[in-house]
């Protein structure tokens, strides 16, 4: 699984062409929607998972994904209360990006971007960035980044709770997937 915090503007412009794909849309939605009723464990279904993962990995990325999105989403940034379709973001912001594979298997994959002004319970304001992949006619999540705005001071809090806790998930992760040297 991949998590970095980077501050970036998110600019996005999208096609009349991706304009007309409602089923890549109504995909992205519908990924809106199980993060307001975080249903985080269904969410994960709709990742794209590489060929080469191993049960063990599939296992890792779920238990950070879902523990993730559960503190991110109902602990540090409140519940996902709105939320609507938008064409761009120029608002500078701390990005929080997840997803999984490496930055080599997922970041080379082409994707059609859906952007999504969001109101959560305790951070307010902020945006939703669903990256959606198809391969043979399957869709997935290629990643989902959440940006918090660089103007609201709380911002910069959340990011670095957030980047703490998934630390510690790595770093347990890591104990378990540890065998003794012989």
């Amino acid at each position: 699984m991949i998590l970095f915090l980077v501050t970036q503007t998110f600019l996005a412009q999208r096609s009349f062409a991706q304009q007309e794909d409602s089923k890549l849309e109504s995909f992205s939605y519908e990924a809106m929607n199980k993060i307001k009723n975080a249903d985080f464990e269904n969410l994960f279904s709709d990742f794209y998972l590489p060929k080469e993962y191993t049960e063990k990995d599939i296992q890792n990325d779920k238990e950070a994904i879902t523990a993730g999105l559960k503190e991110l989403v109902q602990n540090e940034i409140g519940p996902l209360e709105s939320f609507i379709n938008i064409d761009s973001v120029s608002e500078q912001l701390i990005a929080i990006d997840i997803s999984t594979g490496s930055p080599q298997t997922t970041g080379n994959l082409p994707s059609t971007n859906f952007f999504y002004k969001a109101t959560f319970a305790k951070l307010g304001d902020g945006y939703i960035l669903i990256r959606v992949y198809k391969e043979d006619k399957k869709l997935f999540i290629k990643n989902i980044s959440m940006g918090l705005p660089v103007s609201n001071p709380k911002s910069i809090e959340i990011a670095q709770e957030f980047g703490r806790f998934m630390m510690n998930i790595a770093a347990e992760q890591q104990k378990r997937n540890t065998s003794p040297s012989k």
